[in-house]
Formats: C-alpha cells, structure tokens, sequence
C-alpha cells in the first residue's frame, strides 16, 4: 500500500513538471483533483508512519520485560545455587536418626521389651523423659529439614513461574533481533539447566529424608502416648500388688547385671540430655556458688581483722569452709531453678550438699549425731542407688526390705536414744519420725508385693529426713551470714531485705522456716505421680500461648519478666549496700583513687538495664516495639520532667567525671560532711550533726563544691598564739616548731611555717601553718597542739599576754588638802 501511494505520488510530480512547459496540446489535470489526491497521500502515509511507530514501541517494551524477566530468572537460579551450596547437613541429619532408631530399642528396654511381670514406675518415667528428649532433638531436625524443603520449593516455583510468563514468547519481527533474542535465551537456559537439576535432585533428597522423620516422629509420640497411660494406670493403681509375696516363687527372672547395664545407660542419658539442655542454669550456680565462697571468705578476714572470729566458730559455722558454706547453700537454695530435674541429677545435688554439711559440722556436733549424721548419709546413698535400678527383681526386693528395716531401725535407735538436747535444731526430730513411719510402710508394701509403691515410700522416706536436715542448716548458715555482715558492714539501713538480722545465729527468721517447708513439701511430694499429675492444670496455665490483638504471650513469660525485674532490683540495691561500705581508712593513708563507690553508681545502671533487657527478651517483647515505646514516652518526659532527667544526667555526669567519690568529705554551700551515697537521681551527704541531707544530683554539679578529699585526705591546719612584747621570737618558734615535728600526725612536707602575723597593742601575732596526715582527725590535731604549745609556754616562762587595762587617777588642781 505504502509502495503504491508512493508511485501515485510521483505521477502527480510528473502532471506538474509537464504543467510548466508550454504545450497546448497536453492533458492537463485539474488543481481541484491534484489537491486531493494529494492530501490523500499524505493521510495514508502519516496513518502508516504512526502504526510502524507504535509497533516498535511495543516491541521495545516487551523487550524490556523480557530482559527484566530473563535477569530476574538469573538471579533467582544464582541466588538458588547459593542455597544448595550452603545447604544442610542432610549426612548428620540422617546419622541423628540413625542413632535415635538405636537408642529406640534402649530406651523402650523393660517397659516394650522384656517387660518383666509388671511394670516400674521410675522405668516409665525415665523413659518418658528419654523419648520426649528424642522426639524434641528429632523435631528439632524435622523443622530444619522442613524449612530447607520450603525455601527448596519456593525456588522452584518462582522460576518456573517466570519462566512460564507470556512475555517471553512473544518474539521481535525483525529477524536480527530475533535471532539475538532466541541466543539470549538459549544462554539463560544454558545457565540454569545445572542449576535445576540440583534442585530436582535436592527436592527429591529431603522429600525422603522428610519421610523417613516423619516416620520417626510419629513411632516416638506414640510411645509417649502409649507411656503416658502407662503411668496413669500405675497412679490409679499405686495400692494394687504388682507381685507375689516376697517368699513366694518368681515367674519372670531377668538377670540383675543385666537390669543394671540398661540403668545405667539410661541413666547416662538422661545427665546428659538434661545438663546439654541446662547448661546456662548450671554455669549459673557454679558463679554464684564462686560469688558466695568470695563474700563469706571476706567476711570470715573482716570478723578476723575486727577480732570478732571464734577460735571454735561457734555461732559462726559458715565461716568454717566458705566453700563449702557456699556449695551448701547454692545447690540447696537454688536447685529450684531447674524445671523437672530428673531424679540422678537432684541425688547428685543432694549428695554434694550433704557431704559438705557433714564436713562442716565435723567437730562442731558431738559424736553421736555426727555418727548418727553419718549412718543416715550412707543409708541414703544406698537408697539413691536402689533407685536408680529401673526394673524390679527378686534380689532387689530383698536389698529393698533389708535396707528400709535398716532404716527403721536406726531411726527409732536415734530417737529413743536421749540425745535431743544436743540438737541444733530441734526440728529434724519431727522430720525422724516421718522418716520411720514411712521406711515401716515401705517394708511392710514390699513384703506383700506392692513394689512401686514400696520404692517409693523408700526413697522418700530417705529424701525427707536428708533434705529436711539440709534446709534447715541452709537457713541457718545463710542467716549467720547475713547477720554477721550486718554487725561488721556499718550501714544505718538494716532494712533492706525487710527481715530483722540483729539476732545473731540463734534462731532463722519464719521467713526462712516458711519458705524450707515450702520447699520440703514440694521435693517430698515430687516422688509421686499423682502429686505431678496436680500440677500439670497449673503448668498448662502457665505455658498455654494467649494472644492480644498481634501480641502472644504466656503467663509465664509475664512471670519472668517481673521476676527479673524485680530480681535486678534487688541485686543493684545488694550491690550498693555492701560495696559503698569500706574499711575504715587509716590516718594517713593517701586516697588513690575513687574505689569501687566511684563506679556504684554505673555498675547500678547496668545491673538495671541489662535486667531489663534480659526480661524483654524472657517475655519474647521485639525490640523494634521497645523502641517505639521509649520514643513516645521520651517526648512526654522531655517536656513534663525536665528536673528528674536534669538529676538523672547529672548522675551519670558525676560517675564519669568523678568530681565527688562515696567517702569524700566536702562541703556544698552551707553543707559539710561525708558523702555516703550516689543515687540516680539525688546523693546523699552524712553531715557532721549525724543528719542526712538528700541532695539532688544537679546541685552538685550547679553549686560550687568543695571536696577536701579529691585527690588525698592531707589538709592544712593553722591556728594563731600572741606572745608578750620583749619574748625572744626565735626562742618561741623553736618550741613551736618542735612540738609540731614530735607528732606524727602532722606531715613533715610540706614543711610547717611560723609566721609574725601582726604587731599588736600589746602582743606579738604569731601564725602557724601545718599540714594534717588525715583530714579525719584535723581537728583532734589542732586541739591537741594548741594545748601542747599552752604547756610549754608556761614551762618556758613564755608569757601569753590577755587583753588588760591601767586605770591611773591623776589628782586635780586646786586643793591639794581636798585632793589628799
């Protein structure tokens, strides 16, 4: 069409070449059509002009977007390769569950496989523990190869769905773009080929091993459901006979090497998941058991340095060992911390616990308890042994009785014996005759074959009277601590913890007997199944995920984020209250630096925002919200508490700057003392009345202060003496000068100057300048050389003129006989 228009064209050029040349004779076309046709022309050729261009720009556009599309493929397949790259672990993920499917058959040994007559409870719940800790370390894999399985598949299915895009098959019509176009895309597909493959084969990999976990995790939680109705069936049928009567003959023999073989591999794992998975909590009581070994160490040198410390340590036993004073206190105090302990690890604890008491109490009890103490330690550690053995046997039964009748017996020995009044606490007699009672009961159960029940009234029965005797000696060792730094720390505030400490090692405070009964019920009852089965509502409770609006939480998040809030708090205040207490300073001691007190004040701040970063974290609060938090409420402090942040950035100013230390004496304004405290927002200055003055922290940066003891606790002293006119001067400041080099209290550099101060009606000024060792007792030194100098001028005939007056009455003119 195009070509046509254009031949049309140049005949209507030709009409007009031949238009201007003069021919009479030829056709000529009439202007009329000529302007027609050609705006005709032009029409179809502006018409045909404008849809080449929109084609070309059409094809522009989808090559944009193929480019984009192909570039987007490349990244997505580079970015794909990188992950197979990195990848999983899918050999160590397979020999995790190769293990899990050995440890399969051990742990299920004696409750799946041979059974025996009847099952044990402590079989099952170590078993129940063992699974659930496969099946959590099995689900910890099944989640890492699930989300590897996704990101697999995410990959896959954006490739493919850009690589099944219309764009890219709309090809260019011109031939040279097209054949480039065609070449780009055999590249692309070059490129990625080797790349998918990878894929396809990495998919098909961890669909197997997604399988075979699967497989895993569904036989374990079946055998958690499976012993979970076990345990159910042994609580609801605690008082039943699982066996014949202990003379009777024996329907299923298991040798009991063998049993304890499988014990003890069970046993090892169940230390070993535990410990793996509370490692934090232990590294924990390792650090405070070495923080309270440093504290009662101190504490013993400071009642020695003070002559406070008995020979005997009678009334103060924690200072005997400091370790193991420690060790005792940290593992019976905080073996709370642990959730669930399995039943090795708390006679592991208690075993340590026990073993230190014993060691501390060695020639502090009289022999009998000690042996007594000892006999009954023995006997638990034989009973912990029992316990450990997962499947009942005829021989057991037999060690059960002998030893429970053992126990027995002992027990009524010892309470029969008179020796109640040498106990230091009078209370292990309740928890004695709870212990034969329940060992009489044991005996009698196992004799008629009721064995779980047995066994467990025959640890109790053992657990009771040893961590019974633990608490009460916690207690009692805890508060000699605390009592006794409180005599020796001199700090006004005794009512830190709320708990009246005056009373020195003669009785625990009932805070202390509430929170060991407390405690004693708790890892008494822990021993039956029913007494857990209490506490799971409470648990679910706690543990059960609620939700407001986009915000999850549980209660015992909630718990714990006060929990370490309020803990934090606590620690800061300790912290403060025994660490801005020092040793008195000795007279003449120069003040090197600012000491611990110096940093009180930033080792508080930490202590408080780690803590409350820590119970953010607990309660799972993002930190992005923490942050928008703390804007909206900075805008509101800004304005409405200008002087409380004033204060509060005063206080860290003087923690840096260190312009005042704890223990500086200075003056500010009117106000002279010793500073006591550095607080957040206001200090505290212990004034020479004995008054305390709250000071906020913004004065003292404001005011001009005065600190006497900034860089050393020298100070100059001078103090003035008149001597009579015709005295010899330097006769006097000899006598002076002597006196101040013979006390030692006065520095011999710089050296003291007696100085003619003013020559007065009647008297001669002298000034005397020196310089005092210790600022503390300044005073005392100038008093006391004033009356050094007032003896010695009296020794040495050196008068000291007073303020007098001569009347002298002149006689008046005139009568002298009326004068007379």
């Amino acid at each position: 069409m195009k070509s046509y228009l254009i031949f049309i064209f140049l005949i209507i050029l030709s009409f007009n070449a031949s238009a201007q040349q003069p021919d009479t004779n030829a056709l000529v076309m009439p202007d009329t059509i000529k302007s027609n046709l050609t705006k005709t022309i032009i029409k179809h050729t502006a018409d045909s002009s404008g849809k080449e261009s929109f084609s070309r720009f059409k094809e522009d556009i989808i090559a944009t977007r193929q480019d984009g599309l192909i570039e987007n493929i490349r990244q997505v397949t580079q970015t794909a390769k990188n992950y197979l790259k990195i990848g999983i672990d899918t050999a160590q993920i397979n020999a995790d569950l190769d293990s899990v499917a050995n440890l399969y058959g051990v742990i299920g040994d004696g409750v799946f496989t041979n059974k025996g007559t009847a099952q044990t409870n402590r079989n099952i719940s170590t078993s129940s523990i063992l699974f659930n800790e496969v099946l959590n370390k099995t689900l910890t894999s099944k989640a890492i190869v699930d989300k590897y399985y996704k990101k697999l598949v995410n990959f896959r299915n954006e490739i493919d769905s850009l690589a099944s895009s219309s764009i890219l098959y709309q090809y260019p019509t011109d031939s040279v773009a097209l054949k480039q176009y065609l070449q780009k895309i055999a590249v692309t597909s070059m490129e990625i080929r080797p790349t998918d493959t990878a894929l396809k084969k990495a998919l098909f990999s961890v669909k197997a091993l997604q399988t075979k976990i699967n497989f895993i995790t569904n036989r374990l939680s079946s055998r958690i459901e499976e012993l979970d109705a076990f345990q159910k069936n042994l609580s609801g049928q605690i008082f039943s006979r699982e066996f014949a009567n202990i003379w009777d003959s024996v329907g299923y023999t298991r040798p009991l090497n063998q049993i304890i073989k499988v014990s003890a591999i069970k046993m090892r794992l169940v230390i070993y998941f535990y410990l793996r998975n509370n490692t934090g909590k232990v590294m924990l009581l390792f650090v405070l058991a070495l923080l309270s070994t440093v504290f009662i160490r101190s504490l013993k040198q400071r009642l020695a340095v003070d002559g406070l410390l008995n020979s005997d340590f009678r009334g103060q036993s924690v200072l005997r060992y400091p370790f193991l004073s420690a060790i005792l206190i940290v593992l019976t105090v905080f073996q709370f911390i642990f959730p669930r302990p399995p039943f090795i690890f708390s006679a592991f604890i208690w075993a340590i616990s026990s073993l230190s008491l014993l060691t501390i109490l060695r020639d502090y009890i009289t022999k009998f308890w000690m042996r007594a103490s000892t006999v009954m330690f023995v006997l638990f550690l034989l009973a912990c042994a029992d316990d450990l053995i997962l499947q009942a046997t005829r021989s057991e039964r037999w060690g059960m009785l002998l030893l429970s009748l053992t126990g027995a017996g002992w027990g009524i020995f010892v309470l029969l014996s008179g020796k109640r009044n040498e106990l230091k606490e009078s209370w292990i007699i309740y928890a004695m005759w709870v212990f034969v009672v329940v060992e009489v009961l044991s005996a009698i159960n196992n004799i008629y074959g009721r064995y779980n029940l047995s066994k467990a009234l025959l640890t109790a029965g053992f657990f009771n009277v040893i961590i019974a005797v633990l608490f009460l000696w916690a207690v009692r060792l805890t508060d000699q601590g605390i009592s006794w730094a409180f005599n020796v720390y001199k700090v006004p505030d005794k009512r830190l913890f709320f708990v009246n400490f005056d009373r020195v090692g003669t009785r625990a405070p009932l805070f202390f007997y509430v929170f060991m009964i407390g405690g004693w019920a708790f890892l008494f009852g822990r021993n039956f199944y029913a007494f857990r089965s209490m506490f799971k509502p409470i648990e679910s409770f706690l543990v059960d995920v609620r939700t407001i609006g986009h915000y999850s939480f549980t209660i015992n998040s909630i718990l714990v984020f006060f929990t370490i809030i309020v803990l934090s708090s606590l620690i800061s205040k300790v912290v403060s209250f025994f660490a801005s207490d020092k040793y008195d300073i000795p007279a003449g001691a120069n003040k090197t630096g600012g000491g611990l007190g110096s940093w009180l004040l930033l080792i508080r701040i930490a202590i408080i925002t780690i803590g409350l970063f820590l119970a953010f974290a607990a309660a799972g609060i993002p930190t992005d919200r923490i942050t928008i938090v703390l804007s909206a409420l900075g805008v509101g402090i800004g304005f409405g508490l200008q002087t409380l942040i004033n204060n509060l950035v005063s206080g860290l100013i003087i923690s840096f700057e260190k312009p005042v230390n704890v223990g500086d004496i200075i003056e500010l304004g009117d106000k002279g003392g010793t500073m006591k405290s550095i607080g957040f927002r206001s200090s505290i200055i212990a004034t020479w009345d004995g008054a305390d003055v709250i000071v906020p922290n913004g004065d003292l940066l404001n005011q001009h202060l005065v600190n006497w003891t900034l860089d050393n606790r020298t100070r100059r002293i001078d103090f003035q003496v008149s001597v009579a006119y015709g005295t010899d001067i330097s006769k006097t400041k000899e006598i002076i000068n002597k006196l101040i080099v013979a006390d030692k209290r006065i520095l011999k550099k710089p050296a003291p100057a007696i100085m003619i101060k003013d020559l007065g009606p009647g008297t001669i000024s002298l000034q005397v300048f020196f310089w005092a060792r210790d600022i503390g007792e300044w005073s005392q030194v100038r008093s006391d050389l004033i009356g050094a100098v007032e003896v010695a001028f009296r020794d040495n005939k050196i008068d000291v003129p007073f303020p007098q007056q001569e009347i002298r009455i002149r006689p008046a003119q005139g009568n002298e006989e009326e004068n007379k």
